[in-house]
């Protein structure tokens, strides 16, 4: 059965993503791990589509009611049909346009460094950092004259250090202690 889903509509996405990992023994003791990652996506907002609309739920477009200003959202922009919108992304009283396309992109990279120290007592240092950007598009009511439409960037960079020391006690008990840092900021 053909469901009448488009390509180049909503909920399409292309993604690239890549992750390298290099490893290297210096001695039986000394073991140097390096990690990276990097991914993209870029998509047109999910797929949905309008079921319902109230008429009476009293929307108000900037601050005037539809009935006196414009026109009334209501169910003429139900589509019956879930691969069809209304949704434009603009508000043509403001000229606020956003484009229907959401963006995620991601750096990671850490380093790990194993030491055997003595016989009994090893060591680990791990380091990483993260960079994270995303933007997003909704226009959530589904038609022309913007009853909702949303658009953001969220971005989140963030180091940590952790240094941790381990063992074997009196071939009885194994042990760990240690620390660990972060370091972040996220802007939303």
């Amino acid at each position: 059965k053909e469901t009448g889903c488009k390509t180049g509509t909503q909920g399409g996405a292309d993604f690239i993503g890549g992750r390298g990992m290099l490893a290297w023994e210096a001695s039986d003791d000394f073991e140097l791990l390096l990690t990276a990652d990097y991914q993209k996506e870029t998509a047109e907002p999910k797929a949905d589509s309008v079921t319902e609309i109230d008429p009476g739920a009293g929307f108000v477009w900037s601050g005037i009611p539809f009935g006196a200003s414009g026109p009334r959202y209501d169910t003429r922009f139900l589509t019956n049909d879930p691969s069809v919108t209304y949704a434009t992304y603009s508000d043509p009283r403001s000229g606020l346009s956003f484009k229907p396309e959401t963006e995620y992109e991601s750096w990671f990279s850490a380093v790990r460094a194993d030491w055997g120290i003595t016989e009994g007592v090893d060591v680990a240092l791990i380091l990483a950092y993260a960079d994270i950007t995303s933007t997003l598009v909704w226009d959530a009511d589904g038609s022309p004259i913007n009853v909702q439409s949303t658009s953001g960037v969220q971005t989140i960079d963030y180091y940590t250090a952790e240094l941790r020391f381990s063992g074997r006690a009196m071939d009885a008990v194994d042990w760990t202690v240690g620390g660990f840092y972060y370091d972040g900021e996220s802007v939303n």
